[in-house]
């Protein structure tokens, strides 16, 4: 029987980094989990940090564009005038 001892690692990432790179790691077929023991694992086995960009394309675009969903500005509308301004303004197109 293998009794490992193991250590629970927990830190802090910005949501939306975290929201874009969870798509990535899912499209590789791995959990966060997963990922940061495979990281961990190389560190030990080379003595390096194993930063090697693979992102296709698409996927770097993905989340590119959920980072960017972040940064959508929001008007807060409460009577009527603004409403009809709100609506009217073509935002200078």
């Amino acid at each position: 029987m293998n009794n490992l001892v193991k250590k629970s690692i927990k830190f802090l990432v910005e949501q939306d980094v975290v929201e874009s790179a969870e798509c990535v790691i899912a499209e590789a077929g791995l959990t966060p989990a997963e990922l940061i023991t495979i990281v961990y694992g190389e560190i030990v086995r080379t003595g390096q940090i194993p930063i090697i960009p693979q992102v296709g394309t698409k996927d770097f675009n993905i989340a590119r564009l959920t980072a960017a969903s972040y940064s959508i500005p929001t008007v807060k509308v409460s009577i009527p005038e603004q409403k009809d301004a709100f609506l009217n303004d073509d935002g200078g197109y």
